[in-house]
């Protein structure tokens, strides 16, 4: 078995202590920010929502979040899933996605039975939004995603802001504002297909 040797930087990272510390101090402010940024999710919907069946959804369950190391090119990543309905019979989700040198991200993933014949495009209709099907349901890495327009037959939709902040505060607004413009047209979505009373 060849046994590729560290280089130098590579050392010179391993044997560093303040950079380490600063990773794991940096993973935990993650954690504790997309805690903070589910909680603002949760009173975004309390307070603006009008639709009851959304609201009761939207309010309801505990955020779960994830993280890994090895992001489809090899960048760390965290996930907050909130508020989300993942089951076999379809999926409605707000996924929110940090990628470690890369970008942030708020998706809504919408498929199954909470999918409507007629489709989404004519409710989500922002200029910055980017709407994809099945093939880049799951995809993580926004570059990998092509920028023209999904053909609209399809039983999955994911309806993507994405952003490279350069400051915190930058990511905080980008959150809150993308929750506010899905929300608004996820409420006018499922007031229009009314796959939540079915």
């Amino acid at each position: 078995m060849h046994l590729e040797p560290l280089s130098e930087s590579e050392m010179k990272l391993l044997t560093t202590e303040a950079w380490i510390l600063d990773r794991i101090n940096l993973k935990s402010k993650i954690n504790h920010f997309l805690a903070h940024i589910a909680n603002q999710y949760q009173d975004h919907f309390r307070d603006n929502c009008h639709y009851d069946e959304l609201k009761s959804w939207a309010t309801s369950g505990a955020p779960k979040q994830s993280r890994g190391e090895f992001h489809e090119q090899k960048y760390p990543w965290n996930v907050l899933d909130y508020p989300a309905t993942f089951n076999k019979n379809g999926i409605l989700a707000f996924r929110t996605t940090l990628i470690w040198g890369k970008s942030i991200s708020l998706s809504l993933l919408i498929s199954g039975d909470f999918a409507w014949d007629e489709g989404v495009s004519q409710f989500f209709t922002h200029p910055q939004a980017l709407l994809v099907g099945k093939e880049h349901f799951w995809t993580s890495d926004i570059d990998r995603i092509p920028l023209h327009p999904m053909t609209e037959a399809s039983d999955h939709y994911r309806i993507i802001f994405h952003q490279k902040p350069t400051d915190f505060e930058e990511m905080q607004a980008f959150f809150l504002t993308s929750i506010k413009e899905l929300s608004r047209s996820l409420e006018a979505y499922l007031k229009a297909s009314r796959v939540m009373e079915r």
